[in-house]
Parts: C-alpha cells; sequence; structure tokens
C-alpha cells in the first residue's frame, strides 16, 4: 500500500534546470568559458558542492570551490526571481496528496538557501512532511543514501513509498533504495532504464499512474 510521494525537486517540481545552465555558463564566462550541454547533464541531480567540484575540476579553475558556489547561487537566485515556473500537475498532484491522506516529502540536492526561495516563491514550502537539502546529504545521488534516509524519517518502509525523478542520477538513486520510481520530465536516455513504475512528461501524466495504484 503506497503511502507516500517523495519527490525530487529541480526539474520535478520547479522547471528550474535551464537557470541552472545559465547561472553556470554565466559563472564559466568569468574565465572566458563555457559549458556543454552534454557535461551539464552528468552534474544534475548532485548536490551543489559536488557539482562545483566536478565544474572546476573539469574546466580547470583555480578559484576555491565555496567562492565558486557563491557566485553561482548569486547568479542563479538573480535569475529565478524574474522567472520561475513550476511543472505541470504540481497543485493537482498535491490536491491529491492531501486529499488522500498521503505523506509526502522533498529529497533534493540543493542547498537550503536556494531551495528555500525556489518553494516559497511556487508558494508550497509549508506542503511537506519533510525536506532533506543537498546540505544535509551525506552522499550524493546516484547513491540510494537520500532516498532510504527520508523513507526512515517518515517511519516507513520501501515498499510503501513512490519517487517522482527526472534526472539519471535521481532515478539510479531512487531504483537503489528499492522504493517504485516514476521518472518525470526526463531526458530520453532513460528509455531503456529497468525498474521504474511508469514514465511521465510532467505531473499531470505522474498523477495519473499514482492513481492507479493507491
Amino acid at each position: 500500500m503506497v503511502k507516500a510521494l517523495i519527490f525530487d525537486m529541480d526539474g520535478v517540481i520547479a522547471d528550474t534546470e535551464p537557470a541552472y545552465f545559465k547561472a553556470s555558463n554565466k559563472l564559466l564566462e568569468k574565465y572566458g568559458l563555457c559549458m556543454s550541454k552534454e557535461f551539464f547533464k552528468t552534474i544534475m541531480g548532485k548536490n551543489h558542492i559536488e557539482a562545483i567540484r566536478m565544474i572546476k575540476s573539469t574546466y580547470n579553475i583555480e578559484d576555491d570551490e565555496n567562492i565558486l558556489l557563491k557566485i553561482r547561487n548569486a547568479y542563479f537566485i538573480e535569475i529565478i526571481k524574474r522567472k520561475l515556473t513550476n511543472i505541470e500537475g504540481l497543485h493537482e498532484i498535491l490536491d491529491y496528496i492531501k486529499e488522500s491522506g498521503l505523506m509526502c516529502a522533498v529529497a533534493t540536492g540543493t542547498s537550503k538557501e536556494i531551495a528555500e526561495v525556489i518553494l516559497d516563491k511556487l508558494g508550497i514550502l509549508n506542503s511537506f512532511d519533510y525536506i532533506i537539502y543537498g546540505d544535509d546529504m551525506k552522499f550524493s545521488k546516484p547513491n540510494s543514501w537520500v532516498y532510504e534516509h527520508v523513507v526512515k524519517r517518515l517511519n516507513l518502509k520501501s515498499s510503501e513509498c513512490i519517487i517522482l525523478e527526472d534526472s539519471p542520477n535521481g532515478i539510479k538513486a531512487g531504483i537503489g533504495s528499492h522504493c517504485m520510481v516514476i521518472s518525470v520530465n526526463s531526458p530520453t536516455n532513460i528509455e531503456n532504464v529497468i525498474g521504474l513504475l511508469g514514465k511521465a512528461r510532467n505531473l499531470y501524466e505522474a498523477l495519473k499512474i499514482v492513481k492507479k495504484i493507491t
């Protein structure tokens, strides 16, 4: 019996990935560099400091990782304050969760500072039973630690939880936790992933899948 839904945030709840790409490229422009979309895909789903470490290593930047993160975050907040949209079906799936008496949580690699800005701007900061931020992750996705942690915090079993994820790293983490996983708004390279409960282009479609088993 399903008792909880666990959401990734970036790309599942909020359409933040274009803003992250712009902010990351704006950071690299300071060094006369440009980020490829292929590389960007490899850092999605990881917590922010790990993503910055990968940028620093790949593009041979000598400046301190914490300084780079602070600059990138400032660019990102500037961008989302101008424009931020939710993934289609967000409010409908949250309404269904409330009406059905299900629990819900967020497991995001994004820092608390940034994530709370995003969730507050969308008006849903207080809509979840539990939120874990990137600052508190012992291991970044694709390690399954974060989802195993959330299941324990909700006092549930993995078989009672559905995870909504978009990135390959996040999907691997979800499947590794033995929860049910629905891919939402995911790239085409997850088409052959074994173990998915279903695939959805947005949260409207994800809700249809959820309704069939709750």
